[in-house]
């Protein structure tokens, strides 16, 4: 596998769908659930903020309603200000606690009908030759698989559908196959046992598809798009980053290098494994720039350095009619 694209929701709202969380809570869809403590929880939270991550809100809401004593004063502030203090009295903690499991299921099952009404190639328009881009990409040295964080399909088909398409597949789940992971990552200190079918891990089809650090052994490219590669997939992505800028990715390189037999391939992997890994990050803008590059830092421990000599990174802004290479007039000129 030398060739991947990694993407996530970006991609899907490059392509002109509606497939935001605040989209899905300012829907109809989303609007008809109004009465449910967990449902009106979040929308509260959404109006306030202007947005809002439903996974980071699960985490919190599931903290406030395990608070030993039901002390809501326990909580951090960050979970406090998550949930206005909704929890004020016991009937509410009552109410929360006894319908958590089936408001949640609910909320994914919301999510998954919104989804596939959005999921529709009629619906598709690509703006900024992102499309034409990845499609002559993929005509001048095929991906071999695309790795996607997203439930839809469509926009990928779309890109792939003039060429022979590589391999798509669901991190977390597909709409078709309806086996959406839908929740938090294993971090979940201060919440209680009951509440850990909110947790990835526990959802059936999480870890049907190889890390992403066994994908990184096996590439000489990986393309990194829509993606805010948030806390919520840390499980994904600090490993994949920690490894990529650690003396054990100089190593690995060597080794196939010199055609130690692996099971991702042997001698014939051997001159194109000499080169350094190419990390190629699409962002929208000055504000995704900034954004991918304070979460990569954080990722990394502070080892951008590492990172960039180990590999060879470029990052492309995909916020205007075309791809274009970010270099250093433009860090200069957006002040960056």
């Amino acid at each position: 596998m030398n060739k991947v694209l990694i993407v996530g929701n970006g991609f899907d709202l490059s392509a002109g769908l509606k497939t935001s969380y605040g989209d899905f809570i300012n829907s109809e869809l989303f609007t008809s659930h109004s009465g449910s403590l967990l449902f009106d929880r979040l929308k509260a939270r959404y109006v306030k903020s202007k947005w809002v991550d439903i996974e980071l809100f699960l985490k919190s809401y599931a903290r406030c309603i395990s608070v030993p004593s039901r002390r809501v004063d326990l909580l951090s502030g960050e979970d406090r200000r998550a949930l206005h203090i909704f929890l004020k009295n016991d009937d509410h903690l009552d109410q929360a606690t006894e319908n958590f499991h089936e408001e949640y299921v609910s909320l994914k099952k919301a999510l998954v009908d919104y989804l596939n009404d959005q999921d529709d190639l009629g619906k598709i328009d690509f703006k900024n030759g992102v499309d034409r881009y990845f499609s002559e990409n993929h005509t001048s040295k095929k991906f071999n698989a695309v790795l996607t964080f997203n439930y839809t399909s469509q926009a990928l088909r779309k890109v792939f559908s003039g060429c022979d398409p590589p391999d798509i597949l669901h991190l977390h789940g597909s709409l078709v196959q309806n086996d959406v992971v839908f929740g938090v990552d294993d971090q979940v200190e201060g919440v209680s046992e009951e509440f850990l079918f909110l947790t990835k891990s526990d959802h059936a089809s999480y870890g049907k598809f190889p890390s992403l650090k066994s994908i990184a052994l096996e590439s000489d490219e990986m393309h990194f798009f829509g993606l805010s590669f948030g806390e919520t997939d840390d499980s994904h992505f600090r490993p994949l980053f920690e490894f990529l800028s650690s003396d054990d990715a100089r190593i690995g390189r060597r080794l196939v290098a010199r055609g130690v037999q692996t099971q991702w391939g042997g001698d014939e992997e051997i001159i194109s494994s000499i080169n350094r890994r190419k990390l190629h990050f699409y962002v929208n803008g000055r504000n995704g720039y900034v954004g991918i590059r304070n979460r990569l830092r954080h990722l990394v421990g502070q080892k951008v350095s590492e990172l960039k000599l180990l590999n060879e990174v470029s990052c492309f802004d995909v916020s205007q009619s075309d791809v274009f290479k970010i270099d250093q007039n433009w860090l200069d000129e957006h002040s960056v």
